[in-house]
């Protein structure tokens, strides 16, 4: 982690047994981690340090006495009482001069931290290589424009108006500096109920948070009732239950949870949420901002709002993570016992990886009114400063929304709250020397809205260099229709899974995958999720899920893209899958998919044939498993036992057809006429099954 700012910071790696051994006669005591930051603040060279990492997990037992050995760098326990008052802090550590007492009421942190809660090496490896790939920005398909706002509704058990939640939520979503990003909100009051829970539940909810989650979004933020594994009594997201559905490899958030507890890390026996997003492998978060301890919702909100408005200077690219925090705790004048309990985890000396230039569009054809079924060309440029960068080459996501919701009532208390419009196009187009245009086709199926509230944004990129801008343009009107266009025939579907790409009904799949769906029209594709013409998922008997939000065009297409969708724990055994997709004019097309779901706890090796049987000159063994990776021995017999060839390959989730057979023994001779036994056997280093089958040579 220190080698990655090495070209901006000047950065030092420090044990804490060799800050225990000098600054605490080698006794554990998180003061002495305060007073080594002390020492290197006012006697290291010149300019002091300005952020910190405590690199490592921490509990409230700082001697090991009761609890076995996990504390790597301490966190400042503060007992009371009461229990909103009780709380562990890191503010305490770099509060460089404090000298208040033993009240801790409040603390002016003089350095800019982070921590990062990992216990083991396994930990330390997964995140640094999350880090890693985050800012090499692996994923460039405009996630990053986006950011997801959560809100609990007005109830809890016996409460039924606390409308604040809704409220300040909405408060950070319509600040200014945020204009620029494309604002998702998953308001509990916009969903129905259903029994379960604490007496209800939102499962539309909780499925839209995780659909935006895996999808990418820069950051999600929750503003509600809360505890170490659960937002909202609700249910709109529980550990146990999600942690399984979160699949966003190279689209990672920062969290930020304005609530009770869910960043409570220094409990070894039950860890938080926001721990285990953190440790999670290639997949969760980058980074949070949460509360270690129940806390207060006025305060959690005035911290929140402060964060954003300085994370995102004047509307501009996000600054360190660890310097918006501190200059958000010290705009009320210090670290009250509320902002106490928030720990930044995460490196505080990092910034997100929003678009550090801007995108210039330059024209929209037509220039006035975008009517339904017409092809519209936008024309941008990159720019460097105020001038276009003509020395950039790569290449750009188009994203196109229709008019937006305008003064929405959720309900008596709520202030009224303005939705973003449904998704007309996302696709991407090539930039060269610093230019880019593409064309779309407007659905049929837009608001007719004759309000010029539609948004045009352009994120542009270097995959190579991790350079990246954008530019939009929300100020659309989206109204109107062309007449003279003569269609009947939906788009084509062709559905296959991850690392699957040869798949035919029928095949193995394994209970977590990603479903593939290719879509093509020579009009488009409908991707607005309007009801009754979006994309839809079907399994089994189970109600149908609009997943019109994982579409993509190819590049430089509008006609052209696909769904990658992930598939999580589907249970064992056949189902069938349908899916149902719309054009631009509103033409049908379904299709459905048998498929054989295994579990990964169990080898499987069916369907063992080999093709021609009989055969002359040359023939190939297949079958399926859904193991990957594993070895794969042919051994070849004739009828009386003897063993005459042996082949090797290596087996793929689904069907397999690589591995042939010329007729000919370890000789190199041809065989005779005649049957023949073959022994397949498939080994995974834990697991191993085998087969036998006969074949034919008939020349």
């Amino acid at each position: 982690i220190a080698d990655m700012h090495a070209d901006k910071l000047t950065t030092r790696v420090v044990c804490m047994e060799d800050i225990y051994f000098y600054f605490n006669g080698g006794v554990p005591d998180p003061t002495a981690l305060r007073n080594f930051l002390r020492y290197a603040y006012y006697h290291w060279s010149d300019p002091a340090p300005s952020y910190v990492l405590f690199f490592g997990d921490a509990h409230y037992d700082y001697r090991n006495i009761n609890i076995p050995d996990t504390l790597r760098v301490p966190t400042w326990e503060i007992y009371s009482s009461n229990e909103l008052s009780s709380r562990c802090t890191d503010d305490y550590l770099v509060d460089i001069n404090y000298t208040s007492g033993g009240s801790f009421y409040s603390f002016t942190p003089d350095i800019a931290n982070g921590r990062i809660p990992v216990e083991s090496v396994l930990d330390c490896q997964r995140i640094v290589k999350k880090l890693d790939d985050y800012f090499h920005n692996s994923q460039q398909d405009g996630w990053q424009t986006n950011i997801t706002m959560v809100a609990d509704d007005q109830y809890r058990p016996g409460v039924t108006n606390e409308w604040e939640h809704q409220n300040q939520s909405e408060h950070i979503a319509e600040m200014s500096n945020l204009r620029r990003f494309i604002i998702n909100r998953v308001y509990l009051s916009l969903y129905p109920s259903v029994p379960g829970g604490f007496t209800r539940v939102k499962p539309e909810a909780n499925n839209a948070l995780i659909d935006y989650w895996n999808q990418g979004t820069l950051i999600v933020n929750y503003v509600g009732h809360g505890s170490p594994t659960q937002w909202a009594h609700e249910g709109v997201l529980v550990m146990d239950r999600d942690y399984p559905r979160i699949n966003n490899e190279g689209r990672l958030c920062f969290l930020v949870a304005a609530t009770c507890d869910f960043g409570k890390f220094d409990d070894p026996n039950e860890p938080s949420f926001t721990e285990a997003l953190i440790w999670m492998e290639n997949r969760g978060i980058v980074g949070a901002m949460a509360s270690t301890r129940l806390a207060y919702s006025p305060a959690n909100f005035s911290l929140t709002y402060e964060f954003f408005r300085r994370l995102f200077p004047d509307g501009g690219p996000s600054i360190e993570l660890g310097k918006a925090k501190l200059q958000a705790v010290m705009a009320s004048g210090g670290a009250s016992v509320n902002d106490q309990k928030y720990i930044l985890f995460g490196d505080p000396a990092m910034h997100l990886i929003d678009a550090r230039e801007k995108v210039r569009i330059t024209q929209i054809d037509p220039p006035d009114t975008l009517k339904a079924l017409s092809k519209v060309t936008v024309s941008g440029e990159v720019l460097a400063g105020n001038a276009p960068n003509t020395n950039f080459n790569g290449e750009a996501v188009i994203i196109v929304h229709d008019a937006t919701y305008d003064s929405v009532k959720t309900g008596s208390g709520f202030d009224l709250i303005k939705l973003i419009g449904p998704r007309i196009f996302k696709g991407q187009v090539d930039v060269t020397n610093g230019r880019l245009t593409g064309s779309f086709i407007i659905p049929k199926s837009i608001r007719y809205v004759n309000k010029p509230t539609g948004r045009l944004t352009l994120y542009a990129y270097n995959p190579a260099t991790a350079f990246n801008a954008m530019g939009y343009n929300d100020h659309l009107l989206i109204n109107g229709s062309e007449s003279n266009v003569d269609d009947a025939r939906g788009p084509e579907i062709d559905v296959y899974f991850k690392d699957q790409e040869n798949f035919t009904p029928g095949d193995i799949i394994p209970e977590n995958t990603i479903l593939i769906v290719e879509l093509y029209d020579e009009h488009g594709i409908n991707i607005t999720g309007e009801t009754g013409h979006n994309i839809s998922l079907q399994i089994d008997d189970n109600p149908p899920r609009d997943i019109s939000g994982f579409f993509a065009y190819e590049k430089n297409s509008f006609q052209k893209g696909k769904i990658e969708y992930p598939l999580n724990q589907m249970s064992e055994g056949e189902h069938q899958i349908k899916i149902q997709a719309f054009d631009n004019l509103n033409n049908i097309s379904t299709t459905d998919v048998d498929v054989k779901v295994a579990q990964s706890s169990t080898m499987l090796l069916t369907d063992v044939v080999n093709y021609p049987n009989p055969f002359k000159s040359a023939t190939k063994f297949t079958f399926q498993t859904n193991v990957e990776g594993a070895d794969v021995t042919i051994k070849i017999y004739t009828a009386t036992g003897r063993l005459i060839q042996q082949l090797e390959g290596v087996s793929k989730v689904g069907y397999n057809d690589e591995i042939s057979w010329d007729g000919t023994d370890r000789d190199g001779d041809e065989v005779a006429n005649g049957v023949y036994l073959y022994k397949i056997i498939l080994k995974d280093g834990k697991n191993k099954k085998e087969k036998i089958e006969k074949l034919v040579v008939l020349r």
